[in-house]
């Protein structure tokens, strides 16, 4: 009968251990959530951006295509959005090639945030670079928007491409 007791006393011990072990790491795992999100929040301005005109074809390899090679032609506007993930590298080129015969205006937007808007000549491109410069962060996350468009009307011939490494 001792024998018996202990048995259940003892199993009932190990059931109460396991029940707070498990409750515990419940606990801890929420309460480490909670910095991952505020890191992200401030990441927004730790990005540093380069513009770069370009002459020519577009002959860069990179490692994730956000916007792969599209061609946009036409008097409409080109619009794309796409989301970069930091497990793809902390940079991000987005280019685009105006083909056409007028200036075309390229706006990004990232995370709702509108950055400046770039004019691009015809016959030349435009390189937007971003990079993280957070030392927290593992790499480039964010939302983002690319929109092109004329504002005197005249027909498009773009190439545009979007490249996280």
């Amino acid at each position: 009968m001792v024998k018996k007791s202990t048995v259940i006393g003892t199993t009932f011990t190990a059931v109460l251990l396991l029940l707070s072990v498990i409750i515990s790491a419940s606990t801890n795992s929420r309460s480490t959530q909670q910095p991952v999100r505020e890191v992200a929040s401030t990441e927004q301005s730790n990005i540093q951006q380069h513009i770069t005109t370009f002459i020519g074809p577009i002959t860069e390899s990179f490692h994730t295509a956000l916007i792969s090679q599209v061609t946009h032609t036409g008097v409409g506007a080109y619009y794309n959005e796409f989301s970069t993930a930091p497990e793809n590298g902390r940079n991000l080129n987005i280019y685009i090639s105006n083909n056409g015969t007028g200036t075309v205006k390229f706006d990004v937007t990232r995370n709702g945030e509108q950055l400046e808007t770039v004019d691009v000549a015809a016959g030349s491109g435009k390189l937007r670079s971003f990079t993280e410069l957070a030392a927290s962060a593992v790499g480039l996350s964010g939302d983002w928007e690319v929109y092109v468009y004329t504002t005197d009307g005249t027909a498009m011939n773009l190439n545009v491409n979007a490249l996280q490494y």
